[in-house]
């Protein structure tokens, strides 16, 4: 039965491409670990457009032991980066915490773009092989834009400006 209610709101355009990746996951109490195979589903600004017309503004905020850092390391067998589990540092205490925050304030904002109300998913930084490499920022609700429409992103109604450097790095 619930596969007939993901068929249909593809089918309504309401959700997108259900995707399958591995996911890290740490409930409380238990350590972190990595579920392969999880079912990700994404609401169309459609969707939530009808959900706000019909009740409201709806804020959405990450659940605490929502995990935002992942470590990745290289699988010779799969030819892959897959996520591992890792132990936590004063550091990724400092990284998990000023990502919920940040979080927790874009699901509280207003998004626009192409004058659409643009919902997504929170913000994950994304490491290789250890805490020294990459770190990039991944899965936010901007992600992905092209850069035309990158110059009507509005926070709040507030237009928004895009500063592109060719070259931005020391000599």
């Amino acid at each position: 039965p619930v596969l007939n209610v993901i068929d249909w709101l593809k089918s309504e355009q309401l959700i997108k491409a259900i995707a399958k990746k591995p996911r890290r996951v740490k409930l409380k109490g238990k350590p972190a670990r990595v579920i392969k195979d999880v079912s990700v589903v994404k609401a169309t600004s459609t969707l939530w457009e009808w959900l706000e017309f019909n009740f409201g503004r709806l804020i959405i905020e990450p659940h605490p032991s929502s995990e935002f850092i992942v470590l990745r390391k290289y699988n010779p067998a799969t030819k892959t980066k897959e996520p591992v589990s890792f132990e936590g540092s004063e550091e990724t205490a400092r990284m998990r915490g000023m990502l919920f925050k940040w979080n927790k304030l874009m699901a509280n904002t207003i998004i626009n773009v192409d004058q659409k109300i643009v919902f997504g998913g929170f913000h994950t930084r994304i490491f290789n092989d250890d805490f020294t490499k990459g770190g990039r920022f991944y899965r936010g609700p901007l992600d992905g834009f092209k850069r035309s429409q990158r110059k009507s992103i509005k926070f709040n109604d507030t237009p928004t400006v895009e500063l592109d450097f060719k070259c931005l790095h020391g000599s």
